[in-house]
């Protein structure tokens, strides 16, 4: 069996939580899992943030400490609003994700 994929995911709430739901998917056939996510939102996300601690995730407040300390991620999924995905896909891919 091929391993998982190590999902990243910056940006919970909202088109996040699609993400999320499809991330959740593919963990279920064994396809992937949500190592870590970033949203600087946490107190309106706390309930988000528990059920990825209790599944032995990390949760970010800064997308950039995700991308540097989060060393086994195999995939970054951006889902945040338009106005920021071009900085932070750059920021993704200067440590490597295309």
């Amino acid at each position: 069996m091929n391993k998982p994929v190590q999902f990243g995911l910056i940006g919970v709430g909202g088109i996040g939580a699609v993400h999320r739901s499809a991330i959740g998917k593919l963990e279920e056939r064994g396809a992937a899992r949500l190592v870590a996510v970033a949203d600087p939102t946490v107190d309106r996300l706390s309930k988000q943030k528990a059920e990825l601690v209790s599944r032995g995730g990390n949760w970010h407040v800064d997308y950039r400490d995700m991308l540097r300390e989060e060393q086994e991620l195999d995939a970054v999924a951006i889902a945040t609003p338009l106005a920021f995905i071009m900085k932070w896909q750059w920021h993704a891919s200067s440590v490597g994700f295309m």
